[in-house]
C-alpha cells in the first residue's frame, strides 16, 4: 500500500501558516486514500509520513503525549486543523458562507465559491437538503423564480 501511495507523488505539508496549504494537503491525502481504498487504520501512519518541518515536529510531540491512545483519522485531522488552521480563519470562512450571494457572479462562479466555503459551515449543511436550500437561497431572484 505504501509503495502505491509513494508512487502517486503524495503531497507534503510543512505546517505553513497558510490555511489553504493545509486544506490542499488534506484534500490531496483524502483523494489518494480513496483511490487506493486505504484502510482507515493505516491513514494516520501514512499521512504522518508526509508531514515536514514544523508539522512533523508538532505531530511527533503530540503522538508521544498520546501514550497508548490510538489516534484515528478523524482525530488526526481535527488535531491538525486546530493547530494549523486558526479559528479566526475558520470563523471568517463560515461567515462568508452564511453571507454568500450570487450577486454579479455567474451561476458557475457562485457554485464554485459555494463549494469552496460550505465545508467551513457544517452546521448549515448537515445534509444534502440543507445544502441545496443554502445554495438556492444565495442565487439571484431571477434565477430562483425560474427554478
Amino acid at each position: 500500500m505504501f509503495k502505491k501511495l509513494a508512487g502517486l507523488h503524495s503531497p507534503t505539508y510543512d505546517g505553513a501558516s497558510n490555511p489553504k496549504a493545509f486544506e490542499d494537503w488534506l484534500r490531496g491525502m483524502e483523494k489518494l486514500f480513496e483511490v487506493l481504498q486505504c484502510p482507515e487504520e493505516w491513514r494516520v501512519g501514512f499521512a504522518g509520513f508526509y508531514l515536514r518541518e514544523e508539522a512533523d515536529l508538532w505531530w511527533a510531540m503530540v503522538r508521544n503525549r498520546q501514550y497508548e491512545h490510538v489516534v484515528g483519522w478523524r482525530e488526526f485531522k481535527d488535531l491538525h486543523k486546530n493547530r494549523f488552521y486558526p479559528m479566526s480563519f475558520q470563523k471568517d470562512k463560515e461567515d462568508k458562507f452564511v453571507r454568500l450571494q450570487q450577486g454579479r457572479m455567474t451561476v458557475l462562479e457562485y457554485a464554485s465559491k459555494f463549494m469552496e466555503l460550505f465545508h467551513f459551515a457544517p452546521a448549515y449543511v448537515a445534509d444534502e437538503k440543507l445544502k441545496m436550500n443554502w445554495f438556492e437561497a444565495g442565487l439571484n431572484l431571477g434565477i430562483k423564480e425560474k427554478m
